[in-house]
């Protein structure tokens, strides 16, 4: 890399990375608030002494997949709203259209089983704080309580690993500008490599202040 060429083009490069930094500040701007509540549960069998660790490390990621696929049917969605725990309906359904009510609900409660640990995590993104962990929540006594309706195990409990744990999900600034200074960095170094003659340089107009584009 010639280190004087960017010495001499340090300008253009300052520019080029001032306007990825505005895209990235406008796109920022335009993203909805949202917050996330994540948190993660345990799937734990109370078996007999002398089973196969390795049976029942398959049985642990059986019951952890089938239980984080039921979180998003619309059975489970039915449950988390008809119950007392505050979640609340209205956010959710869109007339009376079933298919769309879900997939919205699929949307704002995310899980996922992690491997053979029986361990299921659970992220929820909602535009109300407060609704986010209450959603997380009630993911959380449903499964505590109902599960064995969902599975035809003996002897299963649920416990908490991580209680919800509620931050900004989006606009994520930190991501959005470390994102625009990378493609910024990138762009400015392709651009300068490719046109490095003075003509094409972007500079401001020591008279008015303006950005002079290149010939």
């Amino acid at each position: 890399m010639n280190l004087n060429l960017l010495i001499k083009k340090r300008g253009t490069i300052a520019i080029i990375l001032v306007v990825f930094v505005l895209i990235a500040f406008i796109v920022t701007m335009l993203q909805p608030l949202k917050y996330g509540a994540k948190s993660k549960i345990l799937v734990v069998q109370d078996v007999p002494a002398g089973l196969d660790p390795y049976a029942l490390a398959r049985s642990n990621a059986y019951l952890s997949v089938v239980l984080s696929k039921i979180v998003s049917t619309n059975s489970f969605y039915e449950k988390a709203v008809s119950s007392d725990l505050g979640v609340e309906r209205r956010y959710f359904e869109i007339g009376n259209d079933i298919e769309k009510t879900t997939k919205k609900w699929k949307k704002t409660v995310r899980t996922k089983a992690s491997g053979d640990t029986g361990i299921i995590e659970i992220n929820v993104v909602h535009p109300d704080r407060e609704q986010a962990e209450v959603i997380a929540n009630a993911v959380f006594q449903i499964l505590a309580n109902e599960h064995e309706k969902f599975h035809g195990g003996d002897n299963v409990e649920i416990k908490t690993i991580d209680s919800p744990i509620v931050s900004q999900a989006s606009p994520n600034i930190p991501v959005n500008f470390a994102i625009a200074l990378l493609i910024g960095v990138l762009t400015s170094l392709f651009y300068i490599f490719q046109y490095p003659e003075d003509e094409h340089d972007f500079k401001l107009s020591k008279k008015r202040n303006n950005l002079v584009m290149p010939e």
